[in-house]
């Protein structure tokens, strides 16, 4: 049986790669959790996902982006689904932090985004992740579905960009 994670009580398991065409890169860091899809699944999904971009050493506003993706695909995963469990994939290459969530539901559209003035609570999510992402996308898999996202790899080491908190950040 797979080990749970410490501080997340996630699954330490191997998700299948989301089947999408990717250009050719390699991801040398990977992370899997796997949780049941139930609501409090989604502070633990987040909680997992900041202790990786804090190992991986991403900085702060590419942190702040990846649990903002993964808490609106995992609650989209428990909220709209049907799927009993939901699998988060993180995959770091040298320049981009790639973000996969995998549910056994069946993919649908998204409803119509809200009107102007709508203050409505939800409908948003993939708006959010699509404002962040450099990338981001849907597709259906012969076992439900996945949803990703690309974020670029502010680390020291991703040579992509700097954090907004690092001292070498251009004054806005």
């Amino acid at each position: 049986m797979p080990a749970l994670h410490r501080r997340t009580g996630c699954l330490r398991t191997a998700a299948p790669a989301c089947p999408v065409q990717r250009p050719e890169r390699s991801y040398a860091t990977v992370a899997f959790c796997m949780l049941p899809a139930e609501e409090w699944a989604v502070p633990r999904a987040r909680s997992f996902t900041q202790g990786h971009m804090a190992a991986w050493r991403i900085g702060d506003e590419v942190a702040d982006a990846a649990r903002l993706v993964v808490s609106e695909l995992v609650t989209n995963t428990v909220r709209h689904s049907g799927s009993a469990e939901v699998r988060l994939r993180l995959a770091r290459s040298r320049s981009q932090v790639r973000i996969e969530v995998f549910d056994s539901g069946r993919w649908r559209p998204p409803a119509p985004p809200p009107q102007e003035g709508d203050m409505a609570e939800g409908g948003r999510g993939f708006d959010l992740v699509d404002a962040v992402a450099q990338r981001c996308g849907v597709h259906s898999t012969p076992s439900g579905t996945c949803a990703w996202a690309l974020l670029p790899d502010s680390s020291p080491s991703g040579g992509s960009g700097t954090s907004a908190s690092s001292p070498t950040a251009p004054a806005r």
